[in-house]
């Protein structure tokens, strides 16, 4: 799915989890696509997005910042998927895992982010 209309053009990050209950943050750049449920969701994924405090958003420097947090982060590439940028440098912690946990029918993938260096969104399951 297409980024609904208020978030195309803009940077929008929205998160996802593995058959291993890891988590990733991907990184639209305002082109990328995203699961039909982050688009209906798309305000609750900002606010775990705006939560994450760093001094460099805006910069590829917030990957290593994203990384610390204990996830994995993939941005918007040419084509129709999303590369990883970086892997978990730490175990995310509980307040973010609970954050993320929340978010309604967050979308999961049936393989381990540890193994994919590249993600087409279609790919996602939503959750029910």
């Amino acid at each position: 799915m297409k980024l609904p209309l208020e978030l195309e053009g803009t940077e929008f990050d929205w998160f996802a989890c593995d058959r291993s209950g890891q988590f990733a943050v991907f990184a639209s750049a305002g082109l990328g696509e995203v699961p039909a449920s982050v688009g209906v969701s798309f305000l609750a994924h900002q606010a775990v997005s705006d939560s994450i405090e760093s001094a460099n958003w805006g910069s590829d420097r917030v990957w290593d910042e994203l990384a610390s947090c204990g996830l994995y982060v993939y941005d918007w590439g040419s084509g129709d998927r999303y590369r990883r940028q970086r892997v978990p440098a730490a175990q995310p912690e509980q307040e973010l895992l609970e954050r993320l946990c929340r978010l309604p029918k967050l979308p999961r993938f049936d393989f381990e982010f540890g193994y994919k260096t590249e993600i087409a969104a279609k790919d996602a399951c939503d959750a029910t």
